[in-house]
């Protein structure tokens, strides 16, 4: 039975592996994303030099704020730690949700119904 649950284990850290440098090397850098930002927290890029320690001390969590030039959103000033939870958690449900996909097709091509599949049929496929 622990022989099972390690070959089962090795099959998922494979395909998660697997979708992994998928990502890494198929996912463009640059992501448009739309953000729901309150408008006293949108500032010129003029004002903010001005005013940059005092917006400093009050970043925190998920309150940010976005810096525009020319009247259009350019940047934004974000607390780090913040942003590193934001991308790890994207990060994570991207490559979670992959993952799994893959391995619903990889149960596909064995002629099993991912979503009627059994324990003991995934068993018996990583078995053989």
């Amino acid at each position: 039975m622990l022989t099972i649950i390690n070959i089962y284990l090795s099959v998922i850290l494979y395909v998660i592996l697997d979708r992994f440098l998928y990502l890494y090397y198929n996912t463009p850098r640059r992501c448009k994303m739309a953000l729901k930002v309150a408008l006293d927290r949108v500032i010129p890029l003029t004002q903010a030099r001005a005013r940059l320690s005092k917006l400093v001390e009050q970043t925190s969590e998920d309150n940010f704020w976005v810096l525009t030039q020319h009247g259009r959103p350019r940047v934004a000033l974000v607390d780090v730690e913040y942003l590193d939870r934001l991308i790890q958690g994207v990060w994570f449900n991207d490559l979670l949700s992959r993952s799994q996909a893959s391995f619903d097709e990889y149960l596909r091509r064995r002629g099993l119904d991912p979503a009627t599949v059994t324990e003991e049929e995934v068993e018996e496929i990583l078995q053989g």
